[in-house]
């Protein structure tokens, strides 16, 4: 008897605590499924393989098991991916690669047997309730013309698009915060879940939220969160905006051709006050502050007041043809990435989030200020000039 127990013991199989997942393709009969890590904060990371399978007859298979759950990249070929949640659990991967998502290679994508996608999903479905409510229906419209518009490339056109924006600007700015409070709310109530990052995604940003709300969030997060690759971004981006390149802090030296042939070093600028402004030619946002830039240039230029225009993540002969074209009298300098919306070192080094992204330097390098423009920029110079 006692023989007969321990063999039943020994043929039973141990719980696997890692994850599976069986998964369709449709659209392809075969090739090669990646799942790769995603990195938020280096950009020239080369990308971490840490799972492959072959797809054969539109179906594939993958078991492993991973530390934290996390957001993760499913890569097919060089032509199609998608997101999605990796947790040690059994799961399927349903993926449609005849249905695009925005007209980009992202992939229709249905995971199943996830309890983290899912919270995801039902999150992701209440936010886009919110943000489609009958009275934000006038934006349906302002997109579809906004794009059509961009790709005229026709400046005429594009102010008359932001002239007509600009009429609905407060209804835009109600309908994104009623957004934004709806991803710290989830954040509140799930603090700890891997998912809560993903949630509030890059609004972590100074673009999209005051330095009070970035001190109030950052300290919410804990346990699974902090394991996932966006906390570590905004670990770096915290550090970024509130040490290392915060008020206070010393600005780092850079040297880069100008578009005049020759180059130039930030601290043998001459100037009381420096302002260092990272554009491109295809940032509509960027040359739409040009004119008002040049307003501040002219009052203040003669006592001290100089620019210096950092071409980013562009190429060099769209820079320069806009240049000409905005007729900007002020330093001109160009940050080469190797391709269009491509970062180079200088933007890299000064964690150049989007674009336009400015800072305000005293005569010793010091920097005086973050992100000014328009009426930020105007209450700064009158506090430093009195006038």
């Amino acid at each position: 008897m006692s023989i007969t127990i321990l063999l039943s013991s020994c043929q039973q199989k141990e719980k696997f605590d890692g994850y599976t997942i069986k998964g369709s393709v449709k659209g392809l009969d075969s090739g090669m499924l990646k799942i790769v890590e995603l990195n938020y904060t280096d950009r020239d990371a080369k990308p971490v393989v840490i799972d492959s399978a072959q797809i054969k007859n539109g179906q594939f298979e993958l078991k492993g098991k991973i530390a934290y759950a996390d957001q993760h990249s499913v890569r097919i070929g060089s032509e199609f991916y998608t997101d999605f949640i990796l947790e040690n659990c059994a799961m399927t991967l349903d993926l449609d690669v005849t249905k695009k998502q925005d007209g980009m290679n992202s992939i229709y994508t249905k995971v199943t047997g996830s309890k983290l996608n899912d919270l995801l999903n039902k999150h992701q479905f209440e936010e886009d309730s919110l943000f489609n409510q009958e009275k934000y229906a006038v934006f349906t419209g302002l997109r579809a013309e906004m794009i059509k518009v961009y790709q005229s490339k026709d400046e005429e056109l594009i102010q008359k698009y932001r002239e007509r924006f600009s009429k609905y600007e407060d209804l835009s700015n109600e309908r994104y915060a009623e957004r934004k409070k709806s991803k710290i709310d989830f954040i509140k109530e799930h603090p700890n879940s891997a998912i809560a990052p993903y949630v509030l995604s890059f609004q972590f940003s100074e673009g999209r939220m005051s330095k009070e709300e970035m001190k109030e969030i950052y300290p919410i997060f804990g346990g699974e969160a902090k394991h996932t690759s966006m906390y570590e971004y905004y670990t770096k981006t915290y550090d970024e905006i509130f040490n290392r390149l915060a008020e206070g802090a010393t600005a780092p030296d850079f040297t880069l051709p100008t578009n005049t042939g020759g180059t130039l070093t930030l601290s043998e600028v001459k100037g009381k006050y420096i302002f260092v402004d990272f554009w491109a030619s295809w940032c509509g946002p960027c040359r739409a502050s040009f004119p008002h830039l040049k307003e501040v240039y002219a009052k203040y230029h003669k006592d001290g007041f100089e620019v210096v225009a950092v071409g980013a993540a562009d190429v060099e002969s769209k820079w320069l043809k806009a240049i000409e074209k905005d007729q900007t009298v002020w330093n001109h300098v160009f940050d080469d990435g190797g391709g269009d919306h491509q970062y180079g070192k200088v933007s890299k080094l000064y964690a150049v989030p989007f674009l336009p992204t400015t800072f305000l330097l005293d005569e010793k390098g010091v920097i005086l200020g973050r992100q000014l423009r328009g009426e930020s920029l105007d209450k700064k110079m009158e506090e430093l000039y009195g006038y």
